[in-house]
């Protein structure tokens, strides 16, 4: 919603109505009654991307997808693999050394990149890759269980970063079934910031990704593929902020 609402903060400025579309099925119908497309958070694969990538309708994506991007579209996207090893490197510097990962598995280019970050992490720190995946949609008993199979591994993980929004929360109840204090006995970290992590006890270390100017940004972009047809492609890179917080330690020892 944050990015639904940049998209609109955007397009008021002016004077443009914003139409929020289920229409997955329907692009020509999507063609007919908009002027121009914003997508977020794309799948490998996607049909909708490639239809209107086909059909010429100025689209603008935030993150990259896994298609041509043609004239008619642009991309806002972040470096998400630099933010994993910036979140990594500041638990190593808190004590932590051997961190596993909970992902949000590798069809979209946010996955991959956490993925490829975690796993560039390692090699260069010799650590053995501790990892599994969750759906977006992952239920807190999903998130629970993924999350107490990795602190099964042995040696057991001393810090947990998590990705799909919301995870970090079943992380700290997982920790709490092995009697582990978080921020002191395991670090855990968020690759999303959100106030429930700000709310947590204790609150979590997060990457802020700034949804909002994020939609903003998309909705300059594609304002600006209306305006000049066949401008793209187009790319604009969007910072993402590490939100350092009671959860990622310093740790109180590593066994």
């Amino acid at each position: 919603m944050e990015f639904t609402f940049g998209v609109v903060d955007r397009a008021n400025e002016d004077d443009v109505a914003v139409v929020l579309s289920s229409l997955a099925h329907s692009t020509a119908l999507a063609a007919k009654i908009t002027d121009g497309m914003v997508a977020v958070d794309l799948i490998d694969g996607d049909p909708l991307i490639g239809d209107l990538m086909s059909r010429k309708i100025p689209l603008a994506t935030g993150e990259h997808g896994n298609q041509a991007v043609g004239t008619n579209a642009g991309t806002v996207w972040s470096d998400h693999r630099a933010s994993m090893l910036e979140l990594l490197d500041h638990l190593h510097s808190q004590g932590c050394r051997r961190p596993a990962f909970l992902g949000p598995g590798q069809s979209s280019d946010w996955g991959r990149s956490l993925h490829r970050g975690y796993e560039d992490w390692c090699a260069k720190h010799a650590v053995q890759p501790n990892a599994g995946d969750l759906a977006f949609n992952a239920t807190a008993s999903e998130v629970r269980e993924e999350s107490l199979h990795l602190l099964r591994a042995d040696p057991r993980p001393d810090a947990i970063v998590c990705a799909p929004d919301g995870s970090a929360i079943g992380v700290l109840t997982a920790a709490a079934e092995y009697s582990l204090t978080p921020g002191r006995d395991i670090l855990v970290a968020s690759c999303v910031d959100s106030p429930v992590m700000q709310m947590a006890n204790p609150p979590i270390t997060a990457i802020e990704l700034d949804p909002r100017g994020m939609g903003r940004r998309c909705a300059d972009m594609v304002l600006r593929l209306i305006q000049e047809p066949g401008a793209g492609p187009l790319e604009e890179k969007h910072p993402t902020t590490l939100k350092i917080r009671a959860s990622s330690g310093p740790i109180r020892s590593n066994r």
